[in-house]
């Protein structure tokens, strides 16, 4: 294996390749961006919102950290590495770097299956779900995802086990990842065929689960349209068989997409050895930048298939409906007029919405005895003037309900 190295003959040929390169150049940066950017919009979605707080999630989350230390640490050396054909950061860095990324790809790798894994349990066997995935587990999954790769990268790499009988291929100043054939079969086999034959596994069971709930469906609309049953229970179905269509669909695409970027620079890793390393230098860089688009797709599929990340990304990206998004993800009522309580207070809002289910934000009346912070006049740039300077006449119903109440108590004494 050899860097492809060019001569410019004339001054047209060096223009040229100054071209190509800074069309390379361009289309790698954009590559990068989208990857950071995608996976910190998630990363943000999930950290924000307690709504998207769940065991699924975890795993995304870990995903996208993943993905977005592929984009920040890994990319950037090989974009200058793949269109310069030179590495210019030094061969301990270079070790470093192809540690870091067998490591995180592989992060990446293992933890989509482990959100195949979670997906499976949530379709195929929900009464068992809340056991199987408890955060101990999930804890325990998300640690393993990222310990086996540190095993598979850092402690051969940085070693040389991977180089063993290869020394003569390898190149100062090239900083190609050359690995002998007990390396390549046992990495691929742990960072990418024992994955994806979960994956695999995991989405025929789901699909095949889906179908069998259609046909019930279908059965139970025919007793529906015969007088037999009631349309009540029918529609829960019919609900949460459109929701785990809808799961399928996503874990598909995703799958399908992981096995188109990821199966050509696996195949090659395996199959290099084999005929001696004959594969060339360009080869090996486009498999291995079919598998960064995959990190960088991953946030953006997330977003596309998932009602809340749609909407936790728009809450992120716009600024002037803000506050009507965060109240809506986190399940508090909309809010009303613009008006100030005089009981509320200065209005200074907490930066993170509390949950709906442990505070009474946003409820009507009285809760506990004390006033609460509806919410309303908190922006800086509203308008203040408008609110009211005396207190607000309470509804009707307020009134009567609190006369009442001190009729009942006078009775009592």
């Amino acid at each position: 294996m050899a860097v492809a190295s060019t001569t410019a003959s004339s001054p047209e040929g060096s223009f040229s390749s100054s071209t190509s390169k800074l069309i390379l150049y361009l289309l790698t940066s954009g590559l990068i961006m989208t990857t950071f950017l995608g996976n910190i919009l998630v990363i943000s979605s999930i950290v924000y919102f307690k709504q998207l707080r769940s065991p699924t999630n975890s795993f995304v989350l870990s995903l996208a950290v993943a993905d977005f230390l592929v984009g920040v640490m890994v990319m950037p050396y090989s974009m200058v590495r793949s269109i310069e054909g030179c590495w210019y950061f030094g061969s301990g860095f270079c070790r470093l770097h192809s540690s870091l990324d067998v490591m995180l790809c592989s992060a990446s790798i293992l933890h989509l299956s482990c959100i195949a894994f979670d997906r499976y349990y949530a379709v195929c066997n929900p009464l068992l779900y809340g056991y199987k995935m408890s955060t101990r587990r999930v804890s325990i999954l998300i640690c393993t995802c990222w310990f086996i790769p540190v095993l598979i990268s850092f402690a051969p790499i940085m070693l040389g086990l991977h180089l063993l009988g290869m020394e003569h291929l390898w190149q100062e100043g090239a900083c190609l990842f050359v690995v002998n054939q007990i390396y390549s079969v046992c990495a691929s086999l742990i960072a990418f065929y024992c994955p994806m034959i979960i994956m695999l596994v995991a989405y025929c069971r789901i699909y095949r689960a889906a179908r069998n709930q259609a046909l019930r469906i279908h059965a139970m609309e025919r007793n529906v349209s015969s007088g037999n049953a009631s349309d009540g229970p029918m529609k829960k179905r019919k609900y949460s068989l459109k929701r785990e269509r809808k799961a399928a669909k996503t874990l598909g695409v995703i799958m399908g997409l992981f096995l188109l970027f990821w199966t050509p620079f696996f195949t090659a890793n395996i199959v290099d050895p084999l005929i001696g390393y004959k594969m060339g230098t360009v080869e090996w860089e486009v498999c291995l930048w079919l598998g960064y688009v995959n990190s960088a797709l991953n946030p953006f599929l997330y977003g596309l298939f998932h009602k809340s990340y749609r909407r936790a990304f728009f809450m992120i990206l716009s600024t002037a409906k803000q506050e009507k998004v965060r109240r809506q993800m986190n399940g508090l009522p909309p809010q009303g007029p613009r008006r100030c309580h005089p009981l509320e207070g200065p209005p200074n809002p907490p930066r993170r919405a509390p949950h709906p289910t442990s505070s009474p934000e946003g409820r009507r009346g009285w809760a506990g005895g004390a006033p609460q912070r509806s919410g309303l006049c908190r922006r800086a740039h509203w308008d203040f003037s408008r609110c009211p300077s005396g207190p607000v006449r309470p509804r009707l119903t307020t009134f009567v309900i609190t006369i009442l109440a001190f009729l009942g108590l006078r009775d009592r004494r």
